[in-house]
């Protein structure tokens, strides 16, 4: 499923992360395999729960007290991440990997002024001095956008606008140029306009940078405007992945197929959304046969049986159903 490895900033092989809870064991991740290469926004989607944010923890080994990754690779680069030491992990995070929360007020500190947050990752990764961080935090809220930065790098976090306080947080994730760029969820409870300009911001970032930008949303339609290639998960698996146009033109996945009939179209003034009906399965049950059986209106009857592996259908295409059939060469 890789591209040529030399293209790729990271490789995700068969990475299964699991949490214990009270009611059992929970398969976050269950054999998620995905690539993204230098230079490209790659889109994760898919509903609540579906394993979205969990692969993004498990990348950074940023994972709840009882989660722990029970096997596969995660290659940054020529290294492999889960062979690296806490400190080397502390070393690389927020450096040459760096990552956008969901909620910006939650991940800055509130009783530190934003320029001195971003002046400390400066100092921590690149070593710099204090004056050469303070103008450096400077130029950074000048790039995302931030007016007046300079006399902005004074104020607090709780003096910014929400949209405001995510421009600090992608100003603080690109002070070391990262190679790798995660943003989950980037413009939740945002309004669309500012939606718009922080997605703007993430492109042109891309553009100027050739960083590699992870998108986690549950959002389509973002997907279909910034993204290069998606991949769609639903119960801690990868059930397609391909390039933007082909998931949105062809969709081959049954659920692939819900999330778009349910996904608003422009210009349509009138148009019926088909809701998809059921729950996905319990992450604590033993899991026989494909996640989506249950509430899949195509499915067969080996499709309760059989778990489904991902089939290359050509062009860098992958489906995971028994639906569909691998070509013949």
């Amino acid at each position: 499923m890789p591209a040529a490895q030399s293209d790729n900033v990271l490789d995700v092989d068969d990475l299964r992360t699991y949490i214990r809870t009270k009611a059992g064991i929970v398969r976050s991740v269950d054999g998620v395999s995905l690539s993204i290469r230098r230079g490209e926004i790659f889109g994760l989607a898919g509903e609540s729960g579906s394993g979205k944010s969990m692969t993004a923890f498990s990348i950074l080994r940023l994972l709840p007290r009882h989660g722990y990754i029970v096997g596969g690779s995660i290659r940054f680069g020529n290294r492999e991440l889960r062979d690296l030491t806490d400190r080397e992990m502390r070393d690389l995070r927020g450096n040459r990997i760096a990552m956008i929360f969901q909620d910006p007020m939650s991940s800055l500190n509130p009783v530190l002024k934003v320029g001195y947050q971003i002046r400390e990752v400066l100092r921590q990764h690149r070593g710099m001095s204090g004056s050469a961080a303070r103008a450096q935090a400077v130029r950074l809220l000048e790039m995302v956008e931030i007016p007046s930065a300079r006399s902005r790098y004074r104020s607090y976090p709780h003096e910014f606008s929400g949209g405001m306080r995510q421009r600090v947080m992608i100003a603080m994730a690109l002070a070391c140029s990262p190679d790798l760029l995660i943003a989950d969820e980037p413009t939740t409870a945002l309004d669309v306009t500012v939606e718009k300009q922080i997605l703007r911001l993430l492109q042109s970032l891309r553009r100027d940078t050739s960083a590699a930008i992870l998108l986690i949303t549950h959002n389509l339609s973002l997907m279909a405007e910034h993204c290069d290639r998606v991949a769609v998960m639903y119960a801690g698996q990868v059930v397609e992945t391909a390039d933007t146009a082909t998931v949105f033109r062809s969709p081959m996945h049954p659920y692939t197929r819900a999330l778009l009939d349910a996904m608003p179209r422009k210009h349509i003034s009138e148009q019926r959304l088909v809701a998809l009906s059921g729950l996905p399965p319990v992450m604590t049950d033993e899991r026989r046969g494909c996640a989506f059986t249950q509430r899949c209106p195509s499915r067969i009857a080996a499709c309760a049986d059989v778990a489904p592996q991902l089939i290359p259908l050509g062009r860098g295409h992958f489906v995971r159903c028994a639906l569909v059939k691998e070509p013949a060469s």
